[in-house]
């Protein structure tokens, strides 16, 4: 129904990794009193990449 109507979607688990990997990224930049350029914070966020479509990588046991 969506992908007829040409609207993407993606899995919650997914579609949510990045806002919470973010927000991870902005609690601990905060609490070091920091300032982060685009570029630095962006390289941490490629290093917490998590491929959440691997089946074998149960994200509710972590």
């Amino acid at each position: 129904m969506f992908q007829d109507a040409g609207i993407h979607f993606a899995p919650g688990s997914e579609a949510n990794t990045g806002g919470v990997a973010t927000s991870a990224l902005e609690m601990r930049q905060n609490a070091s009193r920091d300032t982060w350029r685009f570029e630095k914070a962006n390289q941490r966020l490629k290093a917490m990449k998590i491929d959440t479509s691997d089946p074998r990588h149960d994200l509710e046991s972590e």
